[in-house]
């Protein structure tokens, strides 16, 4: 995605802006994007400063949302040893908050690597998933 309008003014245009976005390794939900473009939105165009800015912002943020991973972990870490069990990891993924199906809770918890004795090592994951 070329930052160059027609013009040469240095700006993506709005429509572009997911993808480039996106491009930059981010991947916010379409209802985060949707408040993104309209705070940096500039008459259809985005200027590369503001791009660059939001780009910055969102960034802190995944990095924020990590150090939330790790302490969301943390609270069910009982031994303070780094790891959760598999069982207790997929009843919490399937009965509370946002929850999951049982499917969708074993795919994660396969994703997280499980060891012989089905711990999961949270941080190795967490740093997986970044």
């Amino acid at each position: 995605v070329s930052t160059q309008s027609t013009g040469g003014n240095n700006t993506i245009n709005t429509t572009n802006f997911p993808m480039a976005f996106r491009a930059c390794g981010l991947a916010p939900t379409e209802e985060e994007l949707e408040k993104i473009v309209a705070e940096v939105n500039e008459g259809g165009k985005v200027s590369f400063a503001r791009f660059k800015t939001a780009v910055e912002n969102n960034k802190k943020l995944g990095q924020n949302i990590e150090e939330l991973a790790l302490s969301a972990f943390q609270v069910f870490d009982r031994d303070d040893n780094g790891t959760v069990q598999a069982q207790e990891l997929k009843h919490i993924l399937t009965a509370l908050g946002d929850k999951l199906t049982e499917e969708e809770a074993d795919d994660f918890i396969h994703e997280c690597n499980p060891s012989h004795d089905n711990a999961i090592m949270y941080k190795k994951f967490v740093d997986k998933i970044k």
